[in-house]
């Protein structure tokens, strides 16, 4: 195998996996104080993604808190903002049910790199966790910092059973949630990267020749 064909197999190797490759944060609120929110009700946070729309989504993590464990004791879900006065409205993503632990842990759910996938700017992700009540508590971690990949208002989303409505922290910590969310980004980003390692093929070979 000459030079030139060396080169066309890394490049051919290195955009097979472009997609996970080019993966990125797009969203992430870190670790701070061991503050959580637990309730029955659903509820999640409306999420400004860095790096806008077309974006697929690749991954979302989530650290919860639990002093009690279920059996697919935990759903996540994924809305558009299209209700009335910007509520979660329609469902992009619903999991399966998941299980928690009774000592807490970390959930990650991965998303296939299909048009399905495709994110909007903004939405919202929620969490409902079965069992809250009585001496059973679960909820997601309020580290009572900011994003510091993408933006959120400091605010979130709860499903009454009636309806959405804004909720703020009580004691007045900011209204995010500890998550991680990465996103490939739109194909067109991938080709460009493409057009340059096609580029690097050409240098090379000249170098070579």
């Amino acid at each position: 195998m000459n030079f030139k064909d060396k080169l066309k197999l890394v490049v051919a190797v290195s955009l097979a996996g472009a997609g996970s490759a080019f993966a990125a944060t797009v969203f992430e609120v870190p670790a701070g104080q061991d503050s959580f929110y637990s309730t029955s009700l659903e509820y999640g946070d409306q999420v400004q993604l860095a790096g806008g729309a077309g974006w697929t989504l690749e991954s979302v993590t989530i650290p919860y808190y639990s002093n009690y464990g279920s059996v697919g004791g935990l759903t996540v879900k994924i809305y558009a903002n299209d209700g009335v006065n910007g509520a979660p409205s329609s469902v992009l993503y619903s999991s399966s049910p998941i299980d928690i632990l009774s000592n807490g842990g970390t959930v990650t759910i991965p998303f296939a790199n299909i048009p399905a996938n495709v994110l909007p700017a903004g939405f919202t992700y929620t969490v409902s966790f079965a069992g809250v009540g009585g001496a059973n508590s679960a909820g997601l971690y309020v580290p009572d910092l900011a994003p510091t990949v993408g933006s959120s208002f400091n605010d979130f989303w709860q499903n009454t059973g009636t309806g959405w409505e804004l909720r703020t922290m009580q004691n007045g910590d900011l209204a995010n949630f500890q998550v991680s969310i990465t996103a490939v980004p739109e194909p067109s980003v991938i080709a460009l990267a493409s057009l340059g390692l096609a580029g690097l093929i050409g240098w090379a070979a000249r170098r070579k020749a």
